[in-house]
This record gives C-alpha cells, sequence and structure tokens, in this order.
C-alpha cells in the first residue's frame, strides 16, 4: 500500500482504507450510531485533555511546538506513523470484542 500523505491523499483513500480495516477485523457489527458516536466522544475527550485549563495563548502555543504537536498526534505506540499498528490490532481475532455483560451496580 502506498504511503499516505496530507497531499495527495484523497477522503474516497481514506474511507477505502479504513472500510478494508474495519473489514478485516469483522468490526462492522459493532458500528451502529449509538457506539461510533460513543467512541467518537472518547477520542475527542483524549485530544482535549492536552487543552484542558489551558488558556488560549497556551493552547495556541501548544500547537505551534512541533514537538508537543507530534506527541499530541502520536500514536500510543509513540511512532506517530499510521503504518503502524497498536500492538492488539496487529491481526484479525486478537482485538478485544466489546462485552455484553451487564454493568455491576453498586
Amino acid at each position: 500500500m502506498a504511503e499516505l500523505t496530507d497531499s495527495t491523499t484523497t477522503v474516497a483513500e481514506l474511507k477505502t482504507r479504513v472500510l478494508a480495516f474495519v473489514r478485516e477485523r469483522d468490526w462492522e457489527q459493532f458500528h451502529s450510531p449509538k457506539n461510533l458516536s460513543m467512541a467518537l466522544a472518547a477520542e475527542a475527550g483524549e485530544l482535549m485533555e492536552h487543552f484542558l485549563w489551558a488558556s488560549p495563548e497556551a493552547s495556541k502555543a501548544l500547537v505551534q511546538d512541533a514537538v508537543k504537536r507530534q506527541k499530541i498526534a502520536s500514536l500510543p505506540d509513540g511512532s506517530g506513523s499510521t503504518n503502524r499498528s497498536r500492538s492488539d490490532w496487529s491481526a484479525p481475532g486478537r482485538v478485544k470484542q466489546p462485552s455484553h455483560r451487564p454493568l455491576k451496580r453498586h
């Protein structure tokens, strides 16, 4: 697969790659509007943590600093590369599936 670059990658190419990724892992069964919206909110929360309690000036400085911007954009393994996968994504079947157990109430 060709390397993705901001200047040449189309939205259609991204959609094709994401759909292939999802189908390889049989994740479509979990992609209900509720699950997708909750996952998106969780990821947005992780991004927002970097700016929590920062002044507008401090948040602007954060994204202007190349090292800090790279840290924010990096994958959990620190690679910052979309060519490397998270270890639990490395092969179909190794990914933890959602639990269907009821939540414990205290």
